[in-house]
């Protein structure tokens, strides 16, 4: 290994050497062919420049001016003999016709699509062309030059053409002295092979493209180049080329190159160190035997005697006390130095004994079972006290079958392959669990590999009891278990922090809540998860951790708190919270216990609006029947005194219009028995769109207010009562007008709605339209919108605060709803739903005739107020019919029964429906059908939406008479019913 160590310099400076002396012959080549590509570029610039002066010349003679043909054409002949490398000499016109030719040619042979005839009649200058097959006789590859011939006066006349021959290139240059396989060529601008020699027809043919890798080199813009690559016939050579050109600024017209075959160049560098390596190989094998001999006298032997000391080491023979004679050199002190070490390490091993015994005692102390197993065969080389207290004296046993029981083989979970490295010495150590199934101990083990004292790799262990921490753990997490199913059982969201407020644990209701995963928010701090702000002034209310820890078990709420979830929703909650303590009663956190209240707000608040509007209908229904009774009393007299001829126009005049105030009256009266309880709409299929445009439009008349629909053309049809309703649309607009003095839109749009919210809606499925009547008024503030729908409240100071409180009880008995939204300046939005109906279209209307009967009936009336009475019985006997008046159900029943017994039985019965303390109209009617089934019998009362006013012939009733009532209506009733 010295030796070729000594001998790799020389080596180094060899292969050195040769790849230098390639590198210089690949220059030397380079240089030498640029220069013959220079040469060749410079040889076909004299040969242009020839060419040039040759036209220039003829351009100048008289008769090619004059462009006389027989003269031309002799004097090229002349000159054509004198250059013979050059093709032929032509004139020809402006139009590219030749008109004259050194040699015979085709006739109406034409140039003008020649290139370089264009260029020299657009440039008006001598061009030099692109390689041509020559259209004259015989066609041969050649190189074009054309110049223009002017007249006395500098008016071209004509152009002058020659072309130069390409196998002229071919005598020109003597590449002899080159090797072999190296060529000189010619191409145009193009790439266009214009001259290769030696020729090569097969593979480097005249007239087709060079290598499109060799052209590549040219496009880099250098006006000369030199590169190694591949040519066509597949050798590899070095290439130079030089562009030729006729004026500094043209671009190249031609390129010359010139290449070598690369073998040529680098053969005798090649041989060169060839041979030099060559020698140096002898060198070496000579100076190997001669070290190979040295080695063996001098190093070889005395290893020998060394080695064969060792292996007395590794048998375990220390004795080495009779030292031999050892030669003065380093190999023989190197013997020295082991027979001391022979002595050394034999008072070593006693020590070692020594020490032996000392481990075995601590071993044996530690309550920690100890055991050593050959990795091999699995045997049991030591175990500790402790362990043998365990499972008994098992040393020598195979660890699979004493350790454990029921092993059919090495245990499944053996930690042998996770303690030795990839090459097999011992590695990393390993800790794990088990569960001994012999004892039933459970035990945290530490393995790891070393050599034992006969140098084989085994398997120490180390395992620790955890037999009851294990069983505590197990306590634990079954513990956790349990809170963690109870806490996911509880219906109110529970969040819990340790002592600095930082989230613990959130249950499923906390994380649905406030939009939570319990894995992000562990740990984050918590105000920024339980984010609580005031209703009313939004400004942060939530308690800090130590206000809670000091604020005793629990803490209640002080304000009405809405909780901000983390996509910014905002939600209304009820929460508490108090410390957790550990079992020192030290806090460790607090928890808070919080459920989402915002439904349930929601629900209070309209249970409170109808609490309102049910107080104030008992109100109003009791208003309203007595206040109807007066206004029967007075529009019946006032229709009776009318009837008087004697009476003078302004008595009529008068008369006209109490009663006017009398039906004003009335429709007040309507609007009090909206609220009555019990009142029932008297519903029919409608065109709910027909109803609002008719109410709008009749309360927006004349008003500098402009009304915009937006209906779909399917809009469903409603199941409503048509005069409660556009008492609804009257009333909203009537606000809408109030909300713009100064004129402005309202925006009336209708919306088929599928399904709707179950918590809002009284029927949550089915079909339902949505109503939105919008304006561009001046807009409420949150606190009129909650007070909006009370009754006696209003924003107008002509306003009696009961039209929207009848619009939502309205609403509200139609099982629907109605919303309001608005801000301040922007105007206000009243959106309402209605059940839809399942029929699709309106059904025609029968005409009903009216019929007049003179016939005089006896007919039984039951009031119980007197002016009632005394109104319904004058009103009857102008009619012509007899009258007997009773105040209660009691009475009638027993006047009837009366006439029953006498045979003289009433045509017409005539009921109040409510009569306060006695039976009313209802129950009389079911006594009297079950004294007489053919009893014919009417109902009159003020509750017009009562339900027995709206579905009358349910209760046993022929018709229904409301009140009050005018003496045309009393009779159209009468007529109806008996004919």
């Amino acid at each position: 290994m010295l030796v070729l160590v000594a001998l790799l310099p020389a080596m180094m400076i060899l292969i050195f050497t040769g790849i230098e002396q390639r590198n210089r012959s690949i220059e030397a080549a380079k240089q030498e062919i640029s220069l013959l590509s220079q040469a060749m570029a410079e040889l076909h610039m004299k040969t242009s420049r020839s060419a040039k002066q040759m036209l220039v010349t003829l351009s100048q003679i008289p008769a090619v001016q004059t462009l006389d043909i027989d003269v031309c054409t002799v004097v090229f002949q002349n000159v054509l003999s004198l250059h013979p490398d050059f093709l032929n000499i032509t004139l020809t016109d402006l139009n590219g016709e030749v008109l004259a030719a050194s040699k015979p040619i085709p006739s109406g042979t034409n140039l003008k699509d020649r290139k370089h005839v264009r260029e020299a009649l657009e440039k008006r200058a001598f061009v030099a062309g692109e390689f041509i097959i020559s259209k004259f006789f015989p066609a041969l590859p050649a190189f074009p030059f054309a110049y223009p011939v002017f007249d006395k006066n500098n008016q071209m006349k004509a152009v002058l053409t020659t072309a130069l021959k390409l196998g002229y290139f071919s005598h020109l240059h003597d590449i002899s002295k080159l090797p072999q396989n190296s060529f000189v060529a010619a191409t145009d601008h193009k790439g266009i092979r214009l001259f290769y020699y030696p020729q090569k027809e097969k593979t480097n043919p005249i007239g087709k493209p060079i290598s499109s890798l060799s052209w590549e080199h040219t496009k880099s813009g250098d006006s000369s180049g030199v590169f190694m690559g591949q040519g066509a016939d597949g050798v590899q050579r070095i290439f130079a080329f030089q562009q030729v050109r006729f004026n500094p600024d043209a671009k190249p017209s031609m390129y010359a190159w010139a290449a070598i075959p690369e073998e040529a160049v680098l053969a005798p560098a090649n041989a060169a160190l060839a041979r030099n390596l060559f020698l140096l190989f002898l060198t070496s094998v000579l100076s190997l035997i001669v070290a190979w001999i040295i080695g063996q006298r001098t190093l070889l032997i005395p290893i020998k005697n060394l080695v064969a000391i060792t292996k007395k080491f590794a048998t375990g023979t220390l004795d080495l006390h009779n030292k031999p004679a050892l030669r003065p050199d380093e190999l023989g002190t190197l013997t020295a130095a082991f027979y001391e070490m022979a002595n050394i390490q034999e008072r070593n091993q006693k020590k070692l004994i020594e020490n032996e015994a000392r481990f075995r005692l601590l071993l044996d102390g530690l309550e920690t079972l100890v055991n050593v197993v050959d990795m091999d065969t699995h045997e049991i080389l030591f175990i500790n006290e402790y362990g043998k207290k365990l499972l008994g004296d098992i040393t020598g046993q195979v660890c699979w079958q004493s350790l454990q029981k029921g092993q059919a083989g090495p245990c499944t979970f053996c930690t042998n392959k996770s303690l030795l490295n990839e090459d097999g010495t011992p590695g990393k150590g390993y800790s794990w669990e088990y569960e001994n199934n012999r004892i039933n101990r459970c035990f945290f083990v530490h393995d790891r590999t070393l050599y034992w004292v006969d140098g084989r790799i085994v398997r120490l262990q180390v395992a620790i009891d955890i037999t009851e921490k294990k069983r505590a753990e197990t306590l634990l997490a079954e513990e956790k278990e349990r809170l963690a199913v109870t806490m996911q059982s509880i219906g109110d969201g529970v969040i819990t922090t340790d002592f600095a407020g930082n989230i613990v644990l959130l249950n499923k209701v906390a994380e649905d809540i406030s939009g939570w995963m319990t894995a992000e928010a562990i740990g984050m701090p918590l105000e920024q998860v339980f984010q609580l702000v005031d209703a009313q002034t939004r400004k942060k209310c939530m308690p800090s951790v130590d206000h809670i820890i000091n604020a005793g078990p629990t803490i209640g709420i002080e304000t009405q708190p809405v909780l901000i979830t983390k996509n910014g929703a905002a939600k209304s909650i009820e929460y508490s919270g108090s410390p957790i303590r550990d079992s020192q009663s030290e806090v460790i956190g607090v928890v808070l216990v919080f459920r989402d209240v915002t439904e349930l707000l929601k629900t209070k608040k309209e249970l409170l609006k109808m609490k309102k509007l049910e107080s104030v209908g008992l109100l109003a229904g009791g208003i309203a029947h007595d206040f109807n009774n007066i206004l029967t009393a007075i529009l019946g007299n006032i229709n009776l005194v009318s009837l008087d001829k004697c009476l003078s126009d302004r008595a009529k005049e008068l008369l006209a219009e109490a009663e006017k105030a009398s039906l004003r009256a009335q429709g007040l009266t309507q609007q009090l028995l909206t609220f009555a309880k019990g009142g029932d709409p008297v519903k029919e299929l409608s065109s709910l769109e027909k109803v609002i445009k008719d109410s709008a439009e009749f309360i927006l008349h004349g008003r500098a207010v402009a009304c915009h629909y937006n209906f779909p053309s399917d809009f469903w049809l409603t199941d409503i009562d048509t005069g409660q309703i556009s008492q609804v649309v009257q009333n909203i607009v009537l606000n809408a007008i109030a909300a713009m003095p100064k004129g402005g839109l309202v925006t009336i749009s209708g919306k088929n709605v599928p399904v709707l919210d179950q918590g809002i809606f009284p029927d949550g499925s089915g079909k339902y339209v949505e109503i939105s009547i919008r304006d561009t008024g001046i807009g409420m503030d949150a606190e009129a919108i909650e007070k909006i729908f009370d009754p006696y409240f209003s924003t107008k100071k002509e306003g009696s605060g009961l039209g929207l409180a009848i619009a939502q009880s309205v609403i509200t008995k139609h099982k629907g709803y109605i919303a309001v939204e608005s801000q301040p300046g922007k105007g206000s939005a009243f959106t309402f739903y209605l059940p839809a109906s399942n029929v699709g279209k309106l059904p025609a209307k029968a005409i009903q005739s009216k019929i007049v009967s003179s016939r005089s009936l006896k007919i039984l009336v039951m009031d119980d107020d007197s002016m009632v009475r005394s109104l319904t019985e004058s009103m009857l006997n102008h009619l012509g019919h007899e009258v007997i008046l009773t105040k209660d159900g009691q009475e009638a029943i027993a006047t009837f029964q009366k006439a029953l017994d006498n045979h003289s039985l009433f045509d017409l019965i005539i009921l109040d429906l409510t009569i306060p303390g006695g039976i009313g109209g209802k129950e009389t009617a079911q006594h009297l059908l079950k004294m007489d089934p053919q009893a014919k019998v009417v109902v009159a009362s003020g509750y017009s939406t009562d339900p027995v006013m709206a579905r009358f012939r349910e209760y046993g009733f022929c018709a229904a008479l409301v009140k009050p009532f005018k003496l045309e209506s009393l009779s159209a009733v009468i007529s109806e019913i008996t004919g």
